[in-house]
């Protein structure tokens, strides 16, 4: 139940950021970041160990993304 219940939690974390990431970008980035955290350790717990790929890529994509906005909250380049 509680591996349930935290998976659920944590899925709307990450709702919630991919969806804030076009007002506020480096909150929700660093929302993405941070979740990958816990996200980790259920994935440990549950022995699905393919989602540590998903880490893998998202946590680097998340950083470059949170490093290339300046403090506008812009992205250079785009």
């Amino acid at each position: 139940m509680l591996l349930a219940v935290g998976s659920l939690v944590l899925g709307l974390g990450n709702v919630l950021a991919m969806v804030g990431a076009s007002r506020h970008p480096r909150r929700s980035y660093a929302l993405g970041i941070v979740l990958q955290v816990p996200w980790t350790v259920y994935d440990i717990l549950t022995h699905q160990y393919g989602f540590l790929i998903i880490t893998a890529v998202a946590v680097p994509a998340y950083v470059r993304k949170l490093m290339s906005h300046s403090s506008t909250g812009r992205a250079s380049g785009c």
